[in-house]
């Protein structure tokens, strides 16, 4: 770990010279499949992702917790290239300019509780509006985007261990054979037990509304929060983020969020964000 740090601070000296900054980014809302979509992409490229507390424009790397995931415990993959191929971010920051956006997506009332769960209740009640307007803000940070520059990427369809989005991450990122790519990572994870997909698959004993099961008191206040939201359409397959959660006649209670300007296009963000990154 010491050595990848100094030989990291040096790439990144160099990044300063030379330029070559990594132009993909994963974002998401924490809890939502990003160690098993970076495990993928380390896996596919042989290259490492950094993380949500990191950046290449800082000299010395950050967020030593969130590192690559080939330097994890466990793992024994080297790779080819020191140069990151993916940067996990819940928001995005000015110093950055990302070129390809890949937006991972879970349904949100499972999403913020379980995300929020070590929370009272009463300190649920005070972060939660502003987790809601985190993952709002994400899709609409997608629909701002161009067609060709973004990927919207489903985890239920990650953790259900279906190679379609796997192969769609690959060949978006530019891989030479992604369904070769999805398919060997995933024959690797089941020789291991699926140990990657641990965190993000639904099993018997925790399907994909485990928490708003568990927690329906706190799921039924995230969707009344996103009643009236004015979202993107996500196409097929998200009908039901519009029938089950936005479709109402309450009135939207987040404030406007005022623009700003990040990467291809405008982008807005929110002006405060409460989650617990994971």
């Amino acid at each position: 770990m010491a050595s990848w740090t100094v030989a990291e601070s040096r790439r990144r000296a160099r990044l300063r010279v030379d330029g070559g900054w990594c132009t993909s980014v994963l974002l998401s809302y924490p809890r939502s499949g990003n160690h098993l979509v970076r495990n993928f992409v380390e896996y596919a490229f042989s290259r490492p992702t950094l993380g949500e507390g990191d950046s290449e424009r800082w000299l010395m790397p950050h967020g030593i917790w969130d590192r690559p995931i080939y330097l994890r415990p466990g793992m024994h993959r080297k790779t080819n290239s020191p140069d990151p191929i993916l940067i996990k971010r819940h928001h995005l920051q000015d110093i950055e300019n990302f070129q390809r956006l890949i937006l991972l997506v879970r349904d949100p009332r499972e999403v913020i509780v379980r995300n929020l769960d070590s929370l009272s209740d009463a300190q649920f009640v005070q972060a939660y509006l502003d987790d809601v307007q985190l993952w709002a803000w994400q899709l609409r940070i997608f629909g701002s985007w161009t067609s060709s520059q973004r990927l919207l990427v489903n985890h239920d369809q990650l953790a259900a261990a279906d190679t379609g989005p796997f192969t769609g991450i690959a060949r978006f990122l530019g891989h030479p054979d992604p369904e070769a790519a999805a398919s060997g990572f995933l024959a690797e994870q089941w020789a291991r037990s699926f140990d990657a997909l641990q965190d993000a698959a639904p099993s018997r004993d925790r399907p994909n509304d485990y928490w708003q099961q568990t927690r329906p008191d706190r799921a039924d206040l995230v969707t009344k929060a996103m009643k009236g939201l004015s979202l993107p359409s996500l196409g097929a397959g998200w009908e039901w983020l519009d029938s089950e959660i936005v479709q109402s006649e309450m009135p939207q209670r987040q404030a406007p969020i005022p623009p700003r300007s990040h990467g291809p296009g405008h982008q807005s963000r929110p002006q405060q964000a409460t989650s617990r990154v994971r």
